[in-house]
């Protein structure tokens, strides 16, 4: 990044934490509010919490995710710094890293996260556009939104390959 700043991003997800330890990272956001994000965004869906946002430096950045995990009371938080933290965010915003791969609604959602808040660093910015052409540019140009491309779609198949005479039940999915 210009002007020696980083990017960073802190992430506990279904892949790196419990889903206990993801509420206490939600509520840990709730409670410190702007506070911790001044100039970045948080991304919140079932499967996972992020906070992608610009430190002064490595050291601050890498200072805070610390400090963050020790109050949440985890060490299953994953960092993500400068070219790895762009590369985990575009993964994440094409579904790359979703529980179905190619889950269509991470694009929305990431998408979602980012205007809510106002964001007036141009690297943010600028990492925002550039993540959403590569998402949509991975779903026109590869396969990944063929097939099931949400957990709620892999369990309805999962229930049908299970169910007799699917079409006459009720199904009511929690979680």
């Amino acid at each position: 990044m210009n002007d020696e700043k980083t990017f960073a991003v802190i992430s506990v997800n279904y892949k790196n934490g419990q889903l206990s330890k993801m509420d206490e990272l939600r509520t840990y956001y709730e409670d410190k509010g702007e506070e911790v994000q001044d100039e970045g965004f948080v991304l919140d869906t079932c499967n996972r919490f992020e906070h992608y946002f610009v430190a002064e430096d490595l050291t601050e950045a890498s200072q805070y995710i610390g400090q963050v995990a020790k109050d949440i009371g985890t060490s299953n938080t994953t960092a993500y710094y400068d070219k790895k933290a762009v590369k985990h965010g575009m993964r994440v915003a094409s579904g790359l890293e979703s529980a179905a791969l190619g889950d269509d609604e991470i694009l929305k959602q990431f998408k979602e996260a980012f205007r809510q808040k106002e964001i007036n660093d141009k690297f943010l910015n600028s990492f925002f556009e550039s993540t959403v052409q590569t998402a949509k540019k991975v779903r026109d140009e590869t396969c990944i939104s063929e097939g099931t491309v949400s957990i709620t779609n892999a369990a309805v198949n999962e229930a049908k390959r299970h169910v007799d005479d699917f079409k006459e039940k009720n199904v009511a999915v929690i979680g």
